[in-house]
Formats: C-alpha cells, structure tokens, sequence
C-alpha cells in the first residue's frame, strides 16, 4: 500500500478533479488530499460568508480554481512521459465535455422553472434557449463554475494540438515561457479586460478567465518537463524543502506590485505562485504514515471531486431553500460541509445505481 504515496498517479486523467478511467492504479495521496481540500474551497468560494474557519478558508479559496488548474496539467504531463506518447485528444475532450454538457442539459429544466416564474412561458422558452445554448458552449449561464471545465478543454485542445507539431518538440520550454509572459502582458496592461471586458457576463467571464487561466497550465506543464518533482522528492532535505514550498504557497499578495486593471478574479502572480507551489508541496507530501483504511477513504472520497465541483452549486441552493422554508439558520461553516457531504453522497449514490454515470462524477 505504500506504493499509494510514491508514486506519480492519476496520469490517466486530465478533469478538473477526476482520476481517470485506471481507477485501479496507485494514487499520489497528497494529490488526492489536495483534491479533497481544494474541492471543499471551491464550495466555500460560493456559500462560505464568515464564521468558523474564517482564518485558514478565506485566504485559501481564492486559489482553489489556480490549484486545480495547475494539477490537472501537471498529471497530464506526468502521463505522458509515463507512457511515452502524446494522449489521443478525443478522450481528453470526452473526460471534459461529457459532464460539460450532461450537467448543463440536466439542470435546464430547473432553470426554466426559475425563469417561468416571472415570465409567461413562450417568453420563457426562448429565454432557456438561449440561456442553455451559453451554457453548453462557454459555460456560463445558469452554471456559471462551469466555465473552468470550458476552459480546461480549450487549453487542453491547443496544448496538445502544439505537441503534435513541431514547435514545442526541441524548444518547449523556450515556447511555454513565451506564452507565459504573453498572457502574463495581456493582464498588467489591461487588454484582457479591455477585450472581454465590453461584452455580456456570459462571455466576457469565461473568456477572461481562460486568459487568466493559461499562466496556470504552462506552470503545470513545466512542474513536469524541469523534472523539480522527481529531484526534489529523492533529496535528504524533503522536510527543509516542504517549509519553503509552503510558505511560497501562502496566498499573500506582496508580488503583485505592479497594479493590474480590473480582471476576472485569477490575474497576476500572486495567484500563479500559490497556485503553483501549493501543487508542488501537495505532491511531495510524505503520507506514509496513513494508515491503510485513512489512505484508502481519502482515495475514495477524492475520485468524486469532479462531481461535486459540478453539482455543488444546485445542491447548495437546494439546501438554502429547506432551510429557509423550516425558518433553520446555520453558520456557514456548516453549510458548506453540508453541502460538500450531500453532493458526494448524490455522486455516489449515482454510480452505485448507474455505473455508467461514472464518468460524470469521476
């Protein structure tokens, strides 16, 4: 069993939280824990308010979207030199567009529900049209998180779309930083705010986003291509190296010392570095302690990350509407948890009665 915490994982998968369909494989438990965590910070980006836990999940939640990011081209890379070929770019896109699509089809019924409210209904049916033919292309509708797995599968497109050419094949490196420093450019002077910024919520979010989110998959990639993992895990300074990784991983905002225009919430290099280096120290994490039965819950549990990320949010508003119509309050601190614990039982609950389902939550 302790091969679980040494060895490289998930390279089968490329969404945001899932680990692929080699489920049988060892897993990195840093990484998996890592996807508990930051999967839990995703839900409190959008139900946390304060209250227990203020001090650790408010400066922390704002880079759970750089973690997932990053991770998620990190072990892409790590597949890659594992198996020694370019991935096929249609099974990359289906782990994405799959729940992409599924979740955004599934939940229109509510929203027309929503908008019929104060609509009369032809009204109303042209207005889920229009709404939902957003949301399945840019996914920022009546799903607005859903534009992380919008971007991930446009990055992931023209990633390995480069790979297949020559122009990353003897100067990645060299033409990764290129496009790091070019969006990094886009940011500082304002143009990415200035290009999307013009045009409607729908659009303007998720294409900002995915500007701001590039930096995120290049630093994924070159925590992979530079081989710092696999040097840094073999020294005899692991415990020395884990310290200065983590506070580098702190999200404190000193770096960005040049003033960024308005962006789209994942600007500048504060977010990058945490991002960054929170991915490097979760990876290098030593767990051999865990004993089997913690490691194997976390494994578990950590394999429905990308179901809760895609249902947490109706989930919550499901939970707010019970509790308001019994007149119950509770802090938010709980709530979250609560709604983190509902979406993973609704995950699992799916695939014990469908097995088929799996690669929605998974």
């Amino acid at each position: 069993m302790r091969a679980i915490h040494r060895n490289e994982t998930e390279a089968t998968s490329h969404s945001i939280h899932s680990t692929g369909y080699m489920s049988n494989k060892p897993r990195n438990l840093g990484i998996c824990l890592a996807r508990i965590i930051f999967s839990f910070l995703v839900v409190c980006c959008h139900f946390f308010s304060t209250g227990r836990g203020s001090w650790w999940i408010i400066p922390l939640r704002g880079v759970a979207v750089p973690v997932f990011f990053v991770l998620a081209f990190y072990l892409d890379e790590v597949a890659s030199t594992q198996h020694g070929h370019t991935p096929r770019l249609g099974r990359r896109l289906q782990r994405l567009l799959l729940p992409f699509w599924f979740w955004g089809l599934a939940l229109a019924p509510v929203y027309l529900c929503e908008v019929m409210r104060n609509r009369p209904l032809k009204t109303a049916t042209w207005k889920l049209l229009e709404q939902t033919s957003l949301q399945l292309t840019l996914g920022h509708a009546y799903l607005p998180h859903l534009w992380f797995l919008f971007a991930l599968a446009l990055c992931t497109t023209g990633w390995l779309l480069v790979r297949r050419s020559r122009v990353a094949s003897h100067r990645s490196i060299l033409f990764l930083s290129i496009i790091f420093f070019g969006c990094l450019v886009l940011q500082y002077s304002g143009l990415n705010a200035r290009l999307f910024g013009q045009f409607g919520r729908p659009f303007r979010f998720p294409l900002g986003r995915l500007a701001e989110c590039i930096p995120f998959a290049v630093s994924g990639i070159v925590l992979e291509r530079t081989g710092i993992v696999r040097r840094l895990r073999n020294t005899k300074f692991l415990v020395f190296h884990l310290l200065w990784i983590g506070i580098l991983g702190l999200p404190l905002r000193f770096v960005n010392a040049i003033p960024i225009p308005d962006g789209f919430d994942y600007q500048g290099l504060s977010c990058i570095r945490s991002g960054t280096f929170l991915v490097l120290f979760f990876v290098l994490l030593p767990l051999d302690w865990f004993s089997n039965q913690v490691s194997k819950c976390i494994i578990a549990i950590s394999r429905f990350s990308l179901g809760i990320y895609c249902i947490h949010l109706p989930v919550g508003a499901a939970l707010l509407n019970i509790l308001s119509a019994f007149d119950l309050q509770i802090d938010s601190f709980t709530l979250c948890l609560a709604i983190y614990t509902v979406s993973l039982l609704v995950c699992l609950l799916m695939v014990s009665l469908v097995p088929k389902t799996k690669p929605l939550v998974q």
